[in-house]
């Protein structure tokens, strides 16, 4: 698996995943044939915060075309290698072909910034490099998320009760999906994500002027299970307002 990573964003696959990720490297790009293009891996695997029990393994496979012949014979050989081993379990991979990738760096910004930033080629080409990522495209999408969440958070708590633990958990699912928020919301103000979570809230808090406290409370309510009630709520409403301002900021944010 190992393979020249010279590239501006490319970095060699973890040697401690080479055993787990083997029959995927071995089997899609034999399955693709002449299709295949690429076969990459990315996410929290490359990161110092994965969690070899718990994190997904993330892959993205690059095809020229994708016929339904093809996703019929993937849909059999993804559905073999998930009963090979424990890895099978948290991997899937995403398929797109090169077509699909040009056509959607506009809607999906975030997630090909990601990908030029930090990705491990498996196999076959690197038709990721020199994508152009507008961060006009980027701010729309932070801002959308930022809302999602918050109009989430709140529908979340209606549907909850009068619960005495349901801020509590709430934050705590809310910590899913922020880390990429908020290291987008870095990108977009042109300053490196750092990848710990507590240095990432500390940076967007300092670059957006609103309460770190408040904007890492997910992080906080995943390890401080036992919060009281009270404390929890006021965690809670302090993250819904935090949520507000950064929505503010990002809606009157123009880049240059």
């Amino acid at each position: 698996m190992e393979r020249a990573q010279d590239a501006p964003g490319l970095v060699a696959p973890p040697a401690t995943l080479a055993t787990r990720l083997a029959p995927w490297v071995a089997a899609l790009p034999r399955d693709c044939g002449e299709r295949f293009r690429a076969l990459y891996l990315h996410g929290s695997a490359l990161t110092p915060r994965f969690d070899a029990q718990a994190s997904d393994l993330n892959l993205l496979l690059v095809v020229t075309e994708l016929p339904f012949d093809l996703l019929s014979t993937l849909a059999r050989r993804v559905h073999a290698l998930v009963g090979h081993g424990q890895t099978g379990r948290r991997t899937a991979p995403l398929v797109l072909t090169e077509a699909q990738i040009r056509s959607s760096i506009d809607v999906f910004p975030a997630e090909f910034l990601d990908l030029s930033a930090r990705r491990s080629l498996l196999a076959g080409e690197d038709v990721l490099g020199g994508l152009a990522v507008g961060l006009g495209n980027l701010r729309h999408q932070c801002e959308y998320e930022l809302r999602s969440k918050l109009v989430g958070l709140r529908q979340a708590y209606l549907g909850a009760g009068d619960v005495p633990d349901a801020a509590q958990r709430l934050l705590a699912q809310a910590a899913g999906g922020l880390a990429a928020v908020l290291r987008q919301l870095l990108v977009l103000r042109s300053s490196v994500p750092p990848d710990d979570p507590q240095d990432l809230v500390r940076a967007v808090a300092q670059l957006y002027g609103v309460d770190g406290a408040a904007l890492g409370a997910p992080f906080a309510a995943r390890t401080n299970v036992n919060a009281p009630s009270t404390q929890a709520d006021a965690a809670f409403a302090a993250h819904v307002r935090v949520l507000e301002s950064l929505i503010q900021v990002v809606d009157a944010h123009s880049n240059p």
